[in-house]
C-alpha cells in the first residue's frame, strides 16, 4: 500500500506555526523576565532604617538629642541620594558620609534619634549634600556665611543643602548660627518618627 504524502504547503504551514510559537514563547519570556528583573531592583531598593519598617528617602533628616553621644550639643544629618548619611563633624576633613546601621550604632541605649522630612526638594538637597560633601574641610561653628561650604557644621550643611540644592529655605535667617534643635522644632519640617535606641 502507497504512503499518502501530506501536501507541501501543509508541511509549510505547520513549520511557520511552529516557529511562531516558539517566537512567541520566547518574547514573552524575555518580558516576564524584564518585569521581574524590575520588580526586584524596585524591592531592592527600598530601604528602611534600622530596626524599623519606615522607609529611608534621600533629603530625610536625623536629628540626635543632646546626650553624651552628641557631646551635649545635639546632632543632625541628611540622608544623600546613595542612601548613605551626610555630615559635618569635627576632624579633617570635617565631611563625612556613614551607613545608617554605623550611625544607629553611634549612638547610646536611651538615645533618641526623630526623623525629619520635608515635603519639597529633598531628592534635590540629597543630590547637593552627596555632591557637595568633599568641599566640607573644617567643622567650625563660628563661620555663619551660608555660602562658605569649606567651613561648616552639621546643622549648616543641611540648611545649605536645601538651600542650593532646592531652593528650599529651612531658616529665612541664613547668615547667622543655625542650631540642630532648630531643625528638630522647625515648621518647615515634618516630624515622621522618633527612634529609641536601646
Amino acid at each position: 500500500m502507497k504512503k499518502l504524502k501530506s501536501p507541501r504547503w501543509i508541511k509549510m504551514d505547520f513549520f511557520r506555526e511552529v516557529s511562531l510559537y516558539i517566537l512567541v514563547f520566547y518574547r514573552y519570556t524575555q518580558v516576564i523576565q524584564r518585569l521581574e528583573g524590575v520588580s526586584s531592583m524596585s524591592l531592592n531598593k527600598r530601604k528602611t532604617y534600622p530596626y524599623s519598617n519606615i522607609e529611608m528617602l534621600p533629603g530625610d533628616i536625623l536629628y540626635s538629642t543632646i546626650g553624651r553621644s552628641t557631646y551635649y550639643v545635639g546632632h543632625t544629618v541628611i540622608v544623600g541620594s546613595d542612601y548613605t548619611m551626610k555630615e559635618a563633624i569635627p576632624g579633617k576633613p570635617s565631611g563625612h558620609t556613614l551607613t545608617a546601621e554605623q550611625f544607629w550604632h553611634r549612638h547610646h541605649p536611651g538615645d533618641q534619634i526623630t526623623l525629619l522630612r520635608s515635603k519639597t526638594g529633598a531628592n534635590e538637597a540629597a543630590k547637593w549634600a552627596t555632591d557637595h560633601l568633599h568641599l566640607v574641610k573644617e567643622y567650625t561653628v563660628l563661620n555663619h556665611n551660608i555660602e562658605s561650604i569649606e567651613k561648616n557644621y552639621c546643622s549648616k550643611l543641611i540648611v545649605q543643602a536645601y538651600y542650593y540644592g532646592a531652593n528650599v529655605k529651612l531658616t529665612n535667617f541664613l547668615n547667622r548660627f543655625i542650631s540642630p534643635q532648630f531643625l528638630k522644632r522647625t515648621k518647615r519640617l515634618e516630624k515622621i518618627a522618633v527612634f529609641l535606641k536601646a
